[in-house]
């Protein structure tokens, strides 16, 4: 049995500098501790062509797809590829962000629905809906929460009201095929990805900071060279996973992510995605299915926290340094503000 550990300025500074909880079975209280996240992986293929993509995905459409099944369609190639082998018909969902100069990605995802023949809807998702759906999501994750949930879980709502139960994903395409060009970019010295990796550093922002160091220390293989790839798989790579499930399973909707079957059986060739290729064999796929569309440039799933984040004036809590987000990101400014949200739930008894 995991041995439980009540600590709650490591998880205040785990959650800043990775937006998880990066340690198994370690809370913020006994009544608190998030679920480590791990990669389900049953039925994991090999694949090393975009002909072994095409088939995976296409087995695991035969055997999890029915009239009830959708999917959350972005402006990206991963979501699209995915999209290209459902039946007419098939329910997609995009989110757009209602927020001035919003990066919309509806226009991309309509086109893909149109070439494809599927039933478009636009999910509209506003700083009300975060707000709405915030102490939930968290009561659910035992965690403060990472800045997509609110958008996942506008959109798993809207879908469940069609009576949607299953909605299709594309992540984990950039984390296998390449698509991670800034981690993949060069090779990192040690203290390179800790500067870069870093969201927030918690000496930047709690008067009790607990170093995130130790957490690098696991990949380092010498005085100043780390395991990128070890850090990419086992730490940065499974943040986004309960940002996807938590929000999903709250709405009562069952992921179905068709790249996390897969995996590489021959390494990537790093040299080819250093020379502006990232992602090769899902370009050559994408390019099959949408002769007629050029692959669009990497768009991040960008959410419009700066907009929505003008006007606060950062935390009061005690646990915070004073002023501490005066120089911060959107993203970084909605880990402050999630988490003293957290500690404010947690201290009146409501999570």
């Amino acid at each position: 049995m995991e041995r439980l550990i009540i600590d709650k300025n490591f998880c205040m500074s785990s959650y800043l500098a990775f937006r998880y909880i990066a340690a198994p079975g370690v809370g913020f209280s006994e009544n608190l501790v998030p679920e480590y996240p791990k990669k389900a992986t049953p039925d994991i293929k090999g694949v090393a062509t975009a002909n072994d993509i095409e088939c995976v995905i296409q087995e695991i459409l035969a055997e999890k797809l029915d009239e009830h099944t959708g999917i959350l369609l972005s402006g990206g190639m991963d979501s699209a590829i995915i999209a290209s082998y459902l039946p007419a018909g098939t329910k997609a969902y995009s989110i757009r962000f209602e927020a001035p100069n919003a990066v919309d990605e509806t226009v991309m995802a309509q086109k893909y629905a149109e070439y494809c023949d599927l039933d478009f809807h636009v999910v509209e998702v506003t700083w009300a809906d975060y707000l709405a759906s915030a102490p939930s999501l968290m009561r659910s994750r035992k965690a403060p929460l990472h800045q997509i949930e609110g958008a996942v879980y506008k959109a798993a709502v809207t879908a469940k009201a069609d009576h949607i139960d299953k909605l299709l994903m594309g992540n984990g395409a950039d984390y296998l095929f390449g698509g991670l060009t800034g981690l993949l970019s060069k090779d990192w010295t040690f203290e390179e990805l800790v500067q870069r990796y870093t969201i927030i550093f918690p000496e930047a922002a709690l008067r009790v900071p607990v170093s995130v160091r130790p957490v690098y220390e696991r990949f380092r293989t010498g005085p100043d060279s780390i395991d990128f790839f070890g850090f990419l798989e086992k730490i940065h790579g499974i943040a986004s996973i309960p940002s996807f499930s938590n929000p999903l399973h709250s709405a009562g909707i069952t992921e179905i992510e068709p790249y996390e079957h897969m995996h590489m059986t021959e390494p990537l060739d790093i040299a080819r995605i250093r020379r502006g290729e990232s992602k090769y064999l899902i370009r050559e796929l994408f390019s099959r299915r949408f002769p007629d569309i050029v692959p669009p440039d990497k768009i991040p799933f960008k959410r419009p926290m700066e907009q929505w984040l003008m006007g606060w004036r950062g935390p009061e809590r005690p646990e915070f340094i004073a002023g501490c987000t005066d120089s911060m990101s959107g993203d970084q400014k909605w880990l402050i503000f999630c988490l003293e949200w957290f500690l404010n739930l947690m201290d009146s008894g409501e999570l």
